[in-house]
């Protein structure tokens, strides 16, 4: 066997350490990083749409005290129509990117 040098892969650029964990920390680059550039656009559109989830579709405390069908299946059936209507929408943009 030959000793040869091994060659890894070298990137072409190198990877940025994201704001938030910079040290010195940086406030302001840290609170941009998070509202803008990892929320914007999906994650604020999913942070509200479970808010809503929450507070308006899930049943209230009392109701769910007891285990039982009436306040289960409402939400099985939510969670999936919405897990349903996701993946839908994930596959019609999947296959309409290649026509």
């Amino acid at each position: 066997m030959v000793d040869t040098p091994k060659k890894g892969h070298k990137p072409i650029d190198a990877l940025e350490v994201p704001p938030i964990y910079w040290w010195p920390p940086n406030p302001l680059k840290a609170s941009k990083y998070l509202i803008v550039d990892l929320l914007f656009p999906y994650g604020w559109f999913y942070l509200f749409l479970a808010l809503i989830f929450w507070f308006y579709l899930t049943p209230n405390k009392e109701q769910m005290i007891a285990l039982n069908f009436s306040w289960i299946l409402p939400i099985w059936l939510r969670n999936f129509l919405l897990l349903f209507a996701k993946c839908r929408i994930a596959l019609n943009i999947s296959t309409n990117f290649f026509l």
